[in-house]
């Protein structure tokens, strides 16, 4: 009885060291403030040669998870000159982005960017 209890702790101990595993956030940039000849996709963006990676914190990703909420909903017909893309957990959702100095696309809905958005990630990419 004494070895199943202690095989039953452990097991408890396991799966909730195992549940409790943090995931990651991570960024690709190159300058919201770059000039390019012709608009990037979010595919573009990812072949550059000048593109930055950033994994991102538990406070970055959770800021940036409050931000989205707050974005105001764009017309689908907006286009996305990408210089920022990646992806945030909320929760335990995965948010896919794509974002230019107006509009950003999460999980394929567009939004316009706000100005908290725009200087956070201008902060976050220095």
């Amino acid at each position: 009885m004494k070895y199943i209890l202690i095989n039953f702790i452990f097991i408890l101990v396991l799966f909730n060291c195992y549940s409790c595993e943090k995931k990651h956030s991570e960024m690709h940039y190159i300058s919201l403030n770059t000039t390019t000849v012709v608009a990037l996709s979010c595919n573009d963006l990812a072949n550059s040669s000048q593109i930055k990676n950033l994994i991102l914190s538990e406070d970055n990703n959770e800021r940036l998870a409050k931000i989205f909420s707050k974005l105001k909903p764009a017309e689908s017909d907006w286009t996305v000159d990408a210089r920022i893309s990646g992806f945030i957990y909320n929760n335990s959702t995965k948010l896919n982005f794509c974002m230019s100095s107006t509009i950003i696309e999460i999980n394929g809905k567009k939004y316009f960017v706000n100005d908290e958005l725009r200087s956070y990630m201008i902060l976050i990419t220095k």
